[in-house]
């Protein structure tokens, strides 16, 4: 009996997410049982392109496959890899020690657990395996078979020289009878309907009913001439087969002839097919790939096993990622286009088709551009080609976007802009940088700054430096390693960098950067630790995509990257939304501030700022400075679009703003200025010269109301006065109010008074309304008749 060896793939699952399971596994470890670890910290791990773990196992020479409703088995070698579909993970049994006799031939699973398999011996090489606990496989005796088939509990099989025999699983592992049914030279089997199908010669089909034994009559029993058959396999009325050659047919079970050919593919390397519900399993041995065919479609589905894919939603060899808003770009190089990995619906699918090698990618709301060492191609969204380029001084190495435009640089030191024209032509700039520190890799951040490698060197540049000749930029470290292939900077401006690993260099008050390496050299699914080829993330989620061996996506936490949407308040609101009037200043942003909308009406007692969106402002805006951050890094400003007549609230940058002096939009009035004036409507007291009613003073002033001048404002969506105002009980609060709603004289009506004419009251009010009513009535008639005798005069 052999010596059989059992590996185990641990099972680490490090979240198992609402929407399915996301995990990642260890190296090979012998390993039963391992616990999974928390996923208390790792919400965002896993698995994100191909969908499922399932379709991706990076194999070698795989010779079987088969396939049950919990499991799918693939054997490599001496290798059965065993996916698991209740836990989203595959276990690896090893058979044998490695020698060519112990390499798997044929697999069928039965009762949708145990796996029955064949190895390459010449004597006894039939054996039984629990796939849920991959114990070492029982060895059943006195079976050497060339194929084999079970149906329900009977086992039909070949020997050595192609004998066809019957048995039942329980006498064959009792060593109990076995019949022969009297044909030999068989190679293949299926079976369907009662009927058993098998080849014999390699090339002629025949069916028997297994249940009656007669001695043999080709006449009687052929069914069809095939071609050097390897594989046979039928499902759904159709019949499947491969060949010696590689070649994959699908026919009609009512017509294996021309007329009920289905599919015909004749040199796609095919060796192996396995029927399961309404598809059949199909082995590519040279590439490595299991495929599934529909039998209603009559072709193969997008599903495949494999490392690298040319399915819709796989990916082959790929370069470069980068993410824009909701959508992960990738430059699926091996596979010649652009695939979109689309974060609302989960799913990666090809765009279209990409010109040329395609190293680098870069994107925006309305065009993707990719980068080889020697062109730069620019696409519209549909995949239109709107510019090329390919004269460059010296070899490109790497392409950003930045608001609409792109940029590139190269190692000979020339830096290259791409904006659209009047006609909206896109068109190249091109400076030569008089540093010496020309750049090796590129990249941007969310304020549109731009980085380059260089060496062991790390330079920043704005957008005004990176095309200047003398723009030397700003260097930021002296220790990133010479092998670096990859760097990325997040919103708070610390850096991140492959080079044997991802790491992170974490910025620091005082401008230096500490070096951290990231946990993220785990398994994130079955096989060795990957090479990690790009990386990309944005500033709304901490969710960083990871491009491994160029083959698959994976996210991850591990980054703990700072985000837009987790901006700390910090006690910031507690000055706004206090009881009194607050302090304010009216700023002027730059005109690209990097402007995170908040919702002010959502902002008192919140932890975190209630994120809304973020982007970048075109022109300069005049805004009013409502607080600041404890740290001071951001303003908290409101600005009113005079377009849509809304306010907006914002954080921006301190750096990003310019106060406004106060003489140049606030006069206080001395005390002798000081004048009353009256409201014509019933309003609000403000505690700012910014109307939203959560940042009131006072719920409301009544019409009529009388209050005190103190100031004015402008330079904002109204002209502002600033007031006090005492109410009933004497309590004085001041605040801001539009000055298009107080008037300087009093307009509320005069108490009536009473005079008397003769011995009768009258309401001396009442007498003078009635005047004016008749006097307007005359004045009416008077007009009418003019115009009735103009009429006529004209006539």
């Amino acid at each position: 009996m052999k010596k059989i060896g059992v590996t185990i793939a641990s099972f680490l699952a490090v979240t198992v997410l609402a929407s399915g399971t996301a995990i990642h596994f260890a190296k090979n470890q012998v390993v039963a049982d391992a616990a999974p670890i928390s996923v208390a910290e790792h919400t965002q791990n896993g698995l994100v392109a191909p969908q499922t773990y399932e379709e991706y196992l990076a194999l070698n020479s795989p010779s079987c496959i088969a396939v049950c409703e919990n499991y799918t088995a693939i054997a490599d070698g001496n290798l059965i890899y065993v996916f698991d579909r209740a836990y989203g993970e595959y276990k690896t049994y090893e058979h044998g020690d490695g020698r060519t006799q112990d390499q798997v031939k044929t697999m069928q699973f039965h009762d949708g657990n145990t796996l029955y398999f064949a190895d390459n011996s010449t004597g006894d090489n039939f054996y039984k395996l629990n796939a849920t606990t991959m114990e070492p496989a029982l060895e059943i005796e006195d079976i050497a078979c060339g194929t084999f088939l079970i149906v329900d509990e009977n086992l039909y099989f070949t020997n050595a020289s192609g004998a066809l025999y019957a048995t039942t699983l329980q006498d064959a592992e009792n060593d109990g009878a076995k019949t022969s049914l009297l044909w030999d030279d068989v190679s293949a089997l299926a079976y369907y309907n009662s009927e058993l199908y098998f080849v014999r010669s390699d090339s002629y089909l025949h069916k028997i009913n297994p249940r009656n034994v007669e001695t043999p009559d080709p006449n009687k029993t052929w069914f069809a001439t095939l071609s050097q058959v390897s594989s046979l396999s039928i499902c759904e009325g159709v019949l499947a087969y491969t060949t010696a050659h590689g070649a994959f047919h699908a026919y009609s079970l009512a017509d294996v002839t021309e007329n009920g050919l289905h599919f015909s593919e004749n040199s796609g390397g095919y060796t192996c097919v396995y029927p399961f519900g309404k598809s059949l399993y199909v082995l590519q041995k040279d590439a490595a790939i299991v495929k599934e065919y529909s039998a209603a479609d009559k072709n193969f589905t997008s599903y495949e096993i494999s490392a690298n894919s040319s399915a819709n939603h796989r990916l082959s060899q790929a370069t470069d990622m980068t993410l824009h808003k909701n959508e992960l770009f990738v430059a699926d190089n091996g596979n010649s286009r652009l695939s979109v990995y689309d974060n609302d619906t989960k799913k990666l699918a090809a765009r279209f088709p990409l010109k040329g090698e395609a190293l680098w990618i870069a994107a925006d709301d309305d065009s993707v551009a990719t980068a080889s060492k020697t062109e730069i191609y620019i696409y519209s969204k549909t995949g239109e080609e709107t510019a090329h380029f390919d004269i460059f001084n010296g070899d490109v190495v790497g392409i950003v976007n930045v608001y609409g435009k792109y940029y590139a640089a190269t190692k000979n030191n020339h830096f290259y802009a791409y904006t659209k024209d009047s006609e909206n032509v896109w068109q190249q700039a091109e400076v030569k940088k008089t540093s010496t520190h020309p750049p090796q890799l590129l990249t941007t951040d969310a304020y549109g700054n731009l980085y380059i490698k260089s060496g062991v060197y790390a330079y920043s540049f704005s957008e005004d430096t990176f095309m200047k000749a003398d723009g030397n930029g700003v260097e930021l470290l002296n220790t990133l390693p010479t092998n670096t292939t990859k760097i990325g900077v997040d919103y708070d401006g610390n850096l991140y960098a492959l080079h044997d690993g991802v790491y992170k260099y974490l910025k620091q008050a005082d401008g230096t950067y500490l070096q951290t390496e990231l946990n993220v050299d785990e398994r994130f699914v079955y096989g060795d630790a990957p090479t990690f080829t790009s990386f990309a993330f944005g500033i709304e989620r901490n969710v960083s995509y990871l491009l491994c061996n160029g083959n698959y996506v994976v996210q991850t936490d591990e980054f703990a990257l700072p985000t837009v949407t987790n901006i700390p308040v910090d006690g910031a609101d507690e000055s706004i939304f206090a009881e009194t009037e607050a302090s304010f200043e009216i700023v002027k942003t730059k005109a690209n501030a990097l402007l995170v909308a908040f919702d002010v009406e959502q902002l008192n007692g919140a932890d975190v700022y209630p994120y809304l969106s973020y982007h970048r402002s075109t022109a300069e805006k005049t805004a009013l400075k409502i607080g600041e951050d404890t740290q001071g890094k951001y303003y908290l400003i409101a600005h009113f679009d005079t377009k849509t007549s809304k306010y907006s609230t914002y954080l921006v940058l301190q750096s990003s703003c310019d106060t406004i002096a106060a003489e140049d939009y606030r006069k206080e009035y001395a005390e002798n200025e000081r004048v009353s004036a009256w409201l014509t409507n019933e309003l609000s007291l403000y505690k700012f010269p910014y109307l939203c009613q959560d940042l009131i003073v006072t719920q409301s002033l009544p019409r009529g109301a009388k209050v005190t001048l103190l100031g004015e404002i402008d330079q904002l969506d109204h002209a502002y006065y600033h007031i006090a105002y005492e109410d009933e009980n004497g309590n004085v609060k001041t605040g801001y109010i539009p000055q298009s709603y107080a008037t300087l004289f009093d307009a509320s009506p005069k108490d009536s008074s009473t005079t008397v004419v003769g011995n009768t009251a009258s309401d001396n009010d009442e007498v003078w309304r009635l005047v004016y009513l008749l006097l307007g009535f005359a004045a009416v008639c008077i007009l009418v008749d003019f115009l009735i005798l103009r009429k006529k005069k004209d006539d």
